[in-house]
């Protein structure tokens, strides 16, 4: 893509050490700062840099820009000592990107910040690696049984899909339904049907204490499938199909009476289906945390974030003994074809992916860390990487909590935020599958809690 430069960052904690001596390079100006990151979604501020290249301002009638975009690291040496010392990892003219909050950092100290992470790689043998400085917000994106989904001829495909016991529910405490996120993937612990996600979904507002769920009598948290606030906008969704559907039987009727007084069942069959929907999502159902720890960064020795919660489901409203397996629905926004054609960017990529006749795609195994770090499939630049798909899109509000799943439908873990200044994001944090299982794990009663793999193809 001409007129590009690449970018990816992946956070953990680091310790400066001086390295060898730097000189800084000329200091940005103010327009730089507001500029330099044209093409990427939030538009962050830059603080510093090191590289010496100088920034060219748009000029002439029609000034535009030089557009950056995220990308992956590709075949870069940084790879092999990535989880040795180093903090991040970046692609493209490799950078290795830092985010702070905004205003938190003056020029003087990231500059010297920069100079220090650009010497850890200098002092690696890295030095065609550059340090960046951003400012960038790190942003927590958090009745009756729920329906089976349906085919695509069911007019009812689409409005009916929140309310389906498929993977990418939406879920809310029911003291804080202003936070509304996602439920993860749903875990067969022998006796019951549970459901992991982030703690922060159901947790936003409390003391980050070690939450279990060890007897009946204990007070519950319940967690509600859909806020308030997203319960009226579906509401209000199903409502307008309603009336569609309405002017169009009232149309067919008028036709029929030109030919013959004679009732179209398909019509109202139609009408009495978008009613029942409505009717049946009146009332929401209720869950309740089982296990949920406190919220901390850098954990274990693979310092990751931990922010992982395991709700119980009620048996009224997904039935354990019934219930199929982990699937995300497609839904019906993107065709077969184009879908199919998203998931293979690149013609040497082996084909995992085949889209499923009921738009249902099963979720069976996990992504290894090790195939995460060093990936078998490759992007349209022929770039490592590994295509990856979730219910929505990603980084948007209510994300967190998520699953992320290759085309094979393997679990690759759960999404906990998102990077940027605005409300679009430029990255998406996710914590790996691996370390979501051993923290789940480590609760005694969860020990044999595992993902419950979707139906064979």
């Amino acid at each position: 893509m001409s007129g590009f430069t690449s970018l990816v960052a992946l956070p953990r904690e680091i310790s400066f050490q001086r390295g060898p001596f730097l000189p800084p390079p000329p200091r940005v100006s103010d327009e730089e700062t507001k500029l330099y990151y044209a093409g990427l979604p939030s538009k962050p501020v830059l603080v510093a840099r090191t590289g010496t290249t100088p920034y060219e301002a748009p000029t002439g009638p029609e000034a535009y820009s030089k557009l950056k975009e995220l990308r992956i690291v590709g075949d870069h040496e940084i790879t092999e000592i990535w989880e040795d010392d180093l903090a991040f990892k970046s692609s493209g003219n490799v950078i290795l990107w830092i985010g702070v909050k905004p205003d938190s950092l003056s020029y003087e100290v990231g500059i010297d910040v920069a100079l220090q992470c650009k010497g850890l790689l200098v002092d690696r043998g890295i030095n065609d690696v550059d340090v960046e400085i951003r400012q960038s917000e790190v942003i927590r994106s958090a009745g009756p049984q729920l329906f089976q989904p349906t085919f695509d001829i069911n007019p009812t495909v689409d409005v009916r899909e929140p309310f389906t016991a498929t993977v990418g529910i939406p879920i809310c405490a029911q003291s804080t339904p202003w936070a509304e996120g996602t439920g993860g993937f749903f875990l067969d612990e022998g006796k019951r049907l549970l459901l992991a996600t982030a703690r922060h979904v159901v947790f936003p507002q409390t003391d980050n204490n070690l939450f279990e769920h060890k007897s009946e009598s204990q007070r519950r948290h319940n967690v509600l499938v859909l806020s308030e606030a997203s319960f009226q906008q579906h509401l209000l969704s199903i409502q307008d199909q309603i009336k569609a559907q309405d002017i169009n039987i009232r149309y067919q009727m008028k036709r029929i009476e030109k030919v013959v007084v004679r009732e179209d069942d398909g019509a109202v069959m139609e009408h009495e289906d978008a009613q029942s929907v409505l009717k049946k999502v009146e009332a929401k159902p209720h869950f309740g945390p089982f296990f949920s720890p406190s919220i901390a960064v850098g954990t274990g020795t693979e310092q990751y974030t931990q922010d992982v919660a395991v709700i119980d489901i009620d048996a009224s409203k997904i039935d354990p003994s019934s219930f199929a397996g982990n699937v995300i629905d497609l839904g019906t926004k993107f065709p077969p074809d184009v879908l199919t054609a998203m998931m293979y960017p690149n013609p040497r990529n082996s084909h995992n992916f085949d889209y499923p006749g009921d738009r249902l795609l099963s979720l069976r195994g996990t992504i290894t860390d090790d195939e995460m770090r060093k990936p078998t499939m490759y992007d349209q630049k022929n770039d490592r990487c590994i295509m990856v798909i979730k219910s929505g899109a990603f980084s948007a509000k209510g994300d967190s909590g998520s699953v992320v799943v290759d085309g094979a439908g393997r679990i690759g873990g759960i999404p906990t935020g998102g990077g940027g200044t605005t409300d679009s994001s430029d990255v998406t944090y996710a914590t790996p599958i691996g370390f979501v299982l051993k923290t789940i794990h480590g609760n005694k009663p969860l020990a044999k809690a595992y993902p419950k793999s979707g139906p064979s193809a």
